[in-house]
């Protein structure tokens, strides 16, 4: 009877731990995917060029004249003396506009490089003393090839001014179009 009911009370252990071993809560496996659109690209568009308009530009062999547009489209004249002179002959002078998209919140350097003076293929006129106005902050001077940092919005407006400056030259120049280029460069 003893040995009876060892055998019970074992086959009662071995039942209670073979329902719970086995016994499991059912188990699965799923793979998340995980997704992520980055969006780094800078989008820079000239909204306008700059343009001095149709200017009288007398050139002298001693003293040079300009044309300034500061970043609010006013223009302003000035000699280095007589006969020297730049003057507006017709046309609206208008800063250059820039426009960058894509960069909300990100730390942006501005920065203008790789001056190419406007010239009709004989003669240049040199450009200088640069200014932008980034999103309505007020006129700053630019440094070509020296970065401006601010922090961007959804879209960015640059407007940029610079002064125009008579070679110092006996002849004349001819009439006709000059033409140049800076580069605009908006980065991380």
């Amino acid at each position: 009877m003893k040995l009876t009911k060892t055998l019970k009370y074992l086959t009662l252990t071995a039942a209670t731990v073979a329902l719970f071993a086995t016994t499991s809560d059912a188990a699965d496996t799923l793979t998340v995917n995980i997704t992520a659109d980055v969006a780094n690209s800078i989008t820079l568009t000239q909204v306008t060029p700059l343009d001095f308009g149709t200017l009288i530009a007398i050139t002298d062999n001693a003293n040079s004249a300009s044309a300034t547009i500061a970043t609010d489209d006013s223009i302003s004249f000035a000699t280095g003396g007589a006969p020297a002179l730049v003057a507006q002959a017709s046309g609206s002078p208008t800063a250059a506009e820039v426009s960058a998209a894509g960069v909300t919140g990100a730390t942006i350097n501005f920065t203008m490089n790789n001056l190419i003076n406007p010239t009709d293929g004989t003669d240049t006129l040199a450009m200088s003393a640069f200014t932008v106005d980034i999103n309505g902050a007020g006129s700053a001077a630019v440094t070509l090839g020296t970065p401006i940092p601010y922090t961007a919005t959804a879209l960015d407006t640059y407007e940029i001014g610079a002064t125009l400056t008579t070679p110092v030259q006996a002849t004349q120049l001819t009439d006709g179009t000059f033409a140049g280029t800076v580069d605009v460069v908006v980065s991380y």
